[in-house]
């Protein structure tokens, strides 16, 4: 798996020019990787890429692996609280961190455990 990181105004220009290009590019792919090939989903308006560079809640922000991070912090931010509160996410997934894979694994970890308390 390739990964492309950028920051500051290399990240704008390259959004800028990937979106204008590519605009169905990231949901076309992502929706051929995670759905089986008989389910049909129409993404309409889903089409444009979000841009974490300008969301207001993010700016750019990513998570990462620190130096002295340990694969025990993942598991700590994946545990579950009083079987109420359950948390997904890239930075829940000891395997797979920091990718749309993880986050992907990592809904489906949380809603198993979900369906286990039934």
């Amino acid at each position: 798996m390739e990964t492309l990181k950028n920051s500051g105004n290399t990240s704008q220009s390259f959004e800028a020019v990937f979106n204008a290009q590519y605009p169905n590019y990231a949901n076309d792919r992502l929706w051929k990787a995670l759905l089986p090939s008989y389910i049909t989903f129409d993404t309409g308006d889903l089409d444009k890429l979000s841009s974490l560079l300008y969301n207001e809640n993010t700016y750019g922000a990513y998570s990462f692996t620190a130096i002295d991070t340990e694969m025990k912090h993942y598991e700590d931010l994946a545990a579950a609280v009083n079987d109420k509160l359950f948390f997904a996410g890239e930075h829940t997934e000891v395997d797979y961190f920091s990718t749309v894979y993880g986050a992907y694994l990592s809904g489906i970890r949380e809603a198993d455990k979900i369906i286990d308390l039934q």
